[in-house]
């Protein structure tokens, strides 16, 4: 009886053990299978800011200020790695049947320099297609005006551009956004005039566009460097186009052969002047020469006038006795008779 009893204690034990290396084998098995944790890496770009967003919302006040600027500003983080954290979700029946999920989102926003140049010219423009904006005057009048335009975020707006932008780029809300706002006020002052009064105030259009929208913007996160024209403008009907620079162009022929006409004349009147000026120069060079002359007579005159009065001066009334040298064959004696 104790021979029975002892030995069904052995295999009691016996089987304690052999359920206890199962159980071990079994949880190293699966510990084996279970997944292992790896966060993931986020690398943020010099010129981007970015926010790490908590997945699982706790509290209805957390939930609530999820939606505001000033949650987004807490969020925002500096760094530029980011390790991105996970928590376990259950897969399976099965205690290792598990996936790792991010308990956090990481969002980023480029804040880089985005231009655009909204024309009809496919040449120039940003885009191929024509991407002017097109206007109606108060008379009715169709026209095409090209805009051109630079914007950026700055870093103290990133979370504001964020909140009211979510994580669309950049160059998509200036595409959609600012050319919609662009479209809409454009339309609004040029309707009101006349295209005379466009013509005139054309620089006070594009100064408001630009001061109106910086505003605008601003609040919404993004700054507008510059808004303003670009290529001038154009009537929309390719017809009346033709017609005003065809007649731009006569305008321009007649003012050429205008021009040309009146600098003919003062070619002309310079010849003229030129060869007057000659004349006058030659009539007092033959002036002075004549002049010259008279006094050189004039001259001799005096001289001739001064000579003949110092000879009267010393003349004492007689005549001379002989006019020919003394002892010359033809002395004629004019006293007495030769005596013999």
């Amino acid at each position: 009886m104790a021979s029975n009893f002892g030995q069904n204690k052995k295999q009691n034990m016996k089987k304690l053990f052999l359920n206890s290396i199962l159980t071990l084998t079994l949880a190293l098995g699966a510990g084996c299978l279970k997944p292992v944790k790896v966060l993931d890496v986020k690398v943020i770009g010099p010129n981007e800011t970015a926010w790490v967003i908590p997945l699982d919302i706790s509290t209805k006040d957390t939930q609530a200020k999820f939606n505001s600027v000033d949650f987004l500003n807490g969020r925002k983080v500096a760094a530029k790695r980011v390790m991105i954290d996970k928590v376990e979700r259950s897969i399976g029946r099965f205690w290792w049947e598990i996936e790792w999920i991010p308990a956090v989102r990481v969002i980023t926003v480029d804040r880089s320099l985005v231009t655009r140049e909204w024309t009809d010219n496919t040449g120039t423009g940003t885009a191929a297609a024509k991407q002017g904006i097109p206007v109606n005057t108060k008379d009715n009048i169709g026209l095409t005006i090209g805009l051109t335009i630079t914007v950026s975020i700055d870093e103290e707006d990133a979370s504001t551009y964020l909140y009211y932008h979510g994580e669309k780029s950049l160059a998509s809300v200036t595409d959609e956004n600012i050319r919609s706002y662009a479209v809409a006020e454009l339309n609004k002052a040029v309707s009101s005039m006349d295209l005379t009064d466009f013509q005139q105030h054309q620089s006070s259009i594009y100064n408001t566009l630009f001061t109106n929208a910086v505003h605008v913007f601003k609040e919404k996160g993004v700054k507008i460097q510059y808004l303003g024209n670009a290529e001038g403008w154009h009537f929309s009907n390719q017809a009346i186009q033709d017609s005003i620079n065809k007649s731009f162009i006569a305008q321009q022929d007649n003012k050429t052969a205008e021009m040309e006409q009146i600098a003919t004349k003062t070619r002309n009147a310079t010849l003229v002047l030129n060869a007057q000026a000659q004349v006058e120069a030659a009539e007092k060079l033959l002036k002075a020469k004549e002049a010259s002359e008279l006094q050189n007579q004039l001259a001799i005159q005096k001289m001739t006038a001064e000579t003949g009065l110092k000879m009267a001066e010393k003349w004492d009334g007689k005549l001379p006795s002989n006019i020919l040298p003394s002892n010359s064959p033809l002395l004629m004696n004019l006293g007495g008779q030769t005596q013999k």
